[in-house]
């Protein structure tokens, strides 16, 4: 493991940035679930990783799942829009139609 010029910590070719990921998005994984993602690397892959190099490569996963997983903007507005404007109980939701 090494930093170069720029703060980034290089651990067997993956970059994090002090501590968080490259989008400065920390994450804390317990010490329990880095030793189960290593039991799931070495079964499925049957490759050994070592403990850093799996909390890393556990927090890109998390964090991938993470941006993927979010609601599109479109739908995120719409979200917004129904909790500042709640439709009365009167009038039809749009998704009753």
């Amino acid at each position: 493991m090494r930093e170069d010029a720029s703060g980034l910590v290089h651990l067997h070719g993956l970059a994090t940035f002090g501590g968080h990921d490259t989008l400065g998005v920390p994450m804390k994984l317990s010490p329990e679930a880095i030793e189960e993602f290593r039991e799931i690397c070495r079964e499925e892959y049957e490759k050994e990783i070592s403990e850093g190099e799996a909390t890393v490569t556990a927090q890109r996963l998390l964090l991938l799942y993470e941006l993927i997983y979010r609601p599109l903007p479109s739908e995120r507005a719409a979200r917004q829009q129904r909790r500042e404007h709640p439709a009365s109980p009167s009038s039809p939701s749009p998704e009753a139609s």
